[in-house]
């Protein structure tokens, strides 16, 4: 178990530089034609803070993007944590994320709430397609996020 220094540390990468969110993916073999799944990313240029989540997160995948669209940029490392593996992470580090804890509880709920994830009734499957929705518009970035976030809807 990882100490809470490493947790908290953790959760401030994941408020800064991460994502949670639940996909939906076309897969023809589920009834409605799609798959949703928990998912959570890092990625960052340093390729050290991406092999220090894999030393002390287990279950994780690492992997480097060198496709660059600047000659000049540097490659992309991402470390993505995906279904059964997410839960064990957002529980041990939800006590110390501020800005992605709507997130990791949506994240969570999801995870709870779901079983074998081919034959979803009507119900479930809305809750997925609701839980996606959800975490779409919370991982919203620019000024119209900001202003929702605050309250302040005006358009000016």
């Amino acid at each position: 178990m990882p100490t809470p220094e490493v947790l908290s540390y953790a959760a401030g990468i994941i408020d800064g530089e991460g994502c949670i969110c639940i996909p939906k993916r076309r897969k023809t073999l589920h009834r409605q034609g799609f798959r949703f799944s928990v998912v959570i990313s890092v990625t960052n240029t340093k390729e050290e803070l991406i092999q220090w989540f894999g030393k002390h997160f287990v279950g994780g995948n690492i992997s480097v993007d060198k496709m660059r669209r600047n000659q000049n940029a540097n490659p992309s490392w991402r470390w993505t944590l995906v279904d059964k593996s997410v839960t064990p992470f957002l529980l041990s580090i939800l006590p110390y994320l501020i800005l992605k804890r709507k997130q990791a509880e949506l994240a969570l709920e999801f995870r709870r709430r779901i079983g074998g994830n081919r034959h979803l009734t009507d119900e479930q499957y809305n809750f997925q397609e609701s839980s996606h929705q959800q975490t779409q518009k919370l991982n919203q970035k620019g000024i119209r996020r900001a202003r929702e976030a605050s309250g302040n809807k005006t358009n000016s």
